[in-house]
């Protein structure tokens, strides 16, 4: 539960043998229970995929719905969908599992690795038939947004909100500031 997640961070010589214990909910199950093991995550794998994908969330139903599973859905890759408090947390302090590096699905650029390579470039191409629109929509979002670009990770969703690859999370910067702490001003 929560306490042993709590032991990420406090028994650091211990990590590896308390990451084996850890549960999480996943895109594989229909229900909010932490029933998948980092191991069981693992196993299941696409072949190609050497991340483990993660995405965090102040419920379980706000986790299950983000449109930054679009992708992982429509390529059938699992995600971990995080939302007890500690597991920011966790994440923070536990950045990789079995040789497989723990990923948010909500942070930076979206790598598939493998997976995916082939569709990714055709995207790429593509995006430049729209900087007009991007242009317009930075313009128009400057001082709101650091950038505004064209992204493969969704499917149906018109557009979506992603913080820097080593910056805060949108959600423990929703947690900092409901516990009233002072938060630093980042755009996404």
């Amino acid at each position: 539960g929560k306490v042993l997640k709590e032991g990420i961070g406090e028994d650091f010589g211990n990590q590896e043998r308390i990451s084996k214990l850890l549960r999480f909910s996943s895109t594989n199950s229909e229900s909010g229970d932490q029933t998948v093991s980092l191991a069981q995550y693992v196993s299941r794998q696409k072949e190609g995929q050497d991340k483990i994908f993660y995405v965090t969330a102040e419920s379980f139903n706000s986790a299950a719905s983000s449109p930054h599973l679009e992708i992982f859905k429509d390529k059938g890759i699992e995600v971990l969908l995080l939302h007890d408090r500690v597991d920011e947390w966790v994440v923070s302090n536990l950045t990789e599992f079995d040789g497989n590096k723990l990923t948010s699905v909500s942070k930076g650029e979206l790598d598939l690795g493998d997976i995916a390579e082939e569709e990714k470039k055709a995207r790429d191409k593509e995006a430049n038939d729209y900087q007009v629109l991007v242009d317009k929509i930075t313009e128009e979002l400057k001082g709101k947004v650091k950038d505004v670009r064209v992204t493969f990770r969704l499917t149906d969703s018109p557009a979506c909100l992603v913080s820097e690859e080593n910056g805060m999370s949108i959600n423990l910067e929703r947690m900092l500031k409901a516990a009233g702490q002072n938060v630093p001003s980042t755009q996404p």
